[in-house]
């Protein structure tokens, strides 16, 4: 998620609304309509080209949150809770995609995370498994994989009472889902990697998940995002596989109780910020992974010193990096994969770009992208082009780009 946006739900964009297009025009990009306040992170649903899960904003009484208004994106903070203001909580939603007017379209709410008037807490309750009775207060970046025949979502989530489940703060859930009843299963549903206190001002987040399939295992992915006196101090990436029997799936190698985020005994760091490149010694912020061509490609946001959001200033802050790889976990295996050049991909910062395929079969990448700063790096080559930043006054846009290089491709 974006940590100007999702994180910790701390700040919000501002998002101008933008009109679809039909293909790439002369910008070199298709402008999406976003549903609601910052629902700007989507992932396509395997088997399908026009169903979509993301994240939107609910108002405590389960409406979708306006753009503007009361109910707008300030309500994303949690400090407006104690401050007696309206507080929104982020909740699953599932989308249709018109491939013709190239608009998003509400399907329903996945998991309803507003607050029931009568228990006053959240009505997203988990009703089996480890967790059974825990209230998941807030979701939010989905990813979704087919494995051995069962779907599996991962998300970033907050629970209202993780205390008795040694779960804190930011997280990542796990929950079956059912393609045929479009439905998440609260039945099994846990938290599977926690974010962990490790000082008594130093909290570790598991934030923005990813699952991957590769040679029938399966694997999570995780921003595992510094948080210092309340800031963004440093992000990598850690990963453990995971075990799936008798429909239930736990951590391999966990033997009981809760995996959190920086456990050395059952997960890995995979890719660390590069301390030889001061634009890159900071951050490494996962966007995404995929199969193409049977190596792993992992995809993430960069960024050096002061960079830890999309929204910072500094030189190539948050842009965006690929490396193939022929191992899914390993010491530091992506900083040794093989990278994409930078000159290809977009220089200005970016948030949640993944691979989609069209109804034709052709791939495009859609993500969100931050309007560049004037420093030399962000805006040498952005996405969308410089001639589209200079005739918008947006603060970003929701964009979907071809995918030039097919061996980038996720295989089938």
């Amino acid at each position: 998620m974006s940590h100007a946006v999702g994180k910790l739900a701390m700040v919000m964009l501002v998002l101008e609304a933008m009109p679809a297009v039909s293909g790439p025009a002369k910008y070199g990009v298709v402008l999406l309509n976003t549903l609601g306040c910052n629902a700007t992170s989507l992932v396509q649903v395997p088997g399908t080209t026009d169903t979509f899960m993301g994240r939107q904003l609910l108002t405590a009484e389960g409406q979708i949150a306006d753009i503007t208004g009361p109910n707008d994106c300030s309500g994303g903070n949690p400090d407006n809770e104690r401050n007696g203001k309206v507080f929104n909580r982020w909740a699953l939603t599932l989308s249709h995609f018109d491939w013709n007017s190239h608009q998003f379209s509400l399907t329903k709410i996945l998991l309803d995370t507003s607050i029931d008037p009568t228990t006053k807490r959240s009505r997203t309750i988990i009703t089996g498994g480890p967790m059974k009775g825990a209230l998941i207060r807030s979701a939010y970046d989905p990813d979704v994989v087919r494995y051995r025949g069962e779907y599996w979502v991962v998300y970033e989530c907050t629970l209202e009472d993780g205390g008795p489940f040694a779960v804190r703060g930011t997280s990542s859930c796990i929950s079956a889902y059912d393609p045929a009843r479009k439905s998440i299963d609260l039945n099994r549903t846990q938290v599977i990697i926690s974010g962990a206190q490790t000082l008594a001002t130093v909290f570790n987040a598991s934030a923005v998940p990813e699952l991957l399939v590769h040679r029938d295992k399966l694997f999570i992915y995780w921003s595992a995002l510094a948080v210092v006196d309340g800031r963004f101090s440093a992000i990598h990436i850690r990963a453990a596989e995971l075990v799936v029997r008798d429909g239930d799936v736990s951590v391999k190698g966990a033997a009981g109780g809760v995996v959190h985020t920086l456990d050395e005994a059952t997960t890995t760091e995979v890719w660390a910020p590069d301390t030889a490149d001061p634009t890159a010694d900071t951050t490494v912020d996962l966007r995404g992974l995929w199969v193409a061509r049977n190596s792993i490609v992992a995809a993430a946001s960069i960024g050096g010193h002061g960079c830890t959001a999309p929204s910072d200033p500094e030189r190539g802050c948050f842009r965006l990096a690929l490396v193939k790889t022929d191992e899914p976990i390993g010491k530091d295996v992506f900083n040794r994969g093989r990278r994409t050049r930078a000159e290809s991909l977009p220089s200005n910062a970016q948030e949640y770009t993944r691979p989609v395929r069209d109804p034709d079969g052709a791939y495009w990448f859609v993500g969100h992208f931050i309007r560049p700063s004037a420093n030399g790096v962000s805006d040498s080559h952005p996405m969308p082009n410089a001639e589209f930043w200079q005739h918008h006054n947006a603060d970003s846009a929701l964009v979907m780009y071809p995918i030039a290089d097919r061996t980038l491709w996720p295989d089938e």
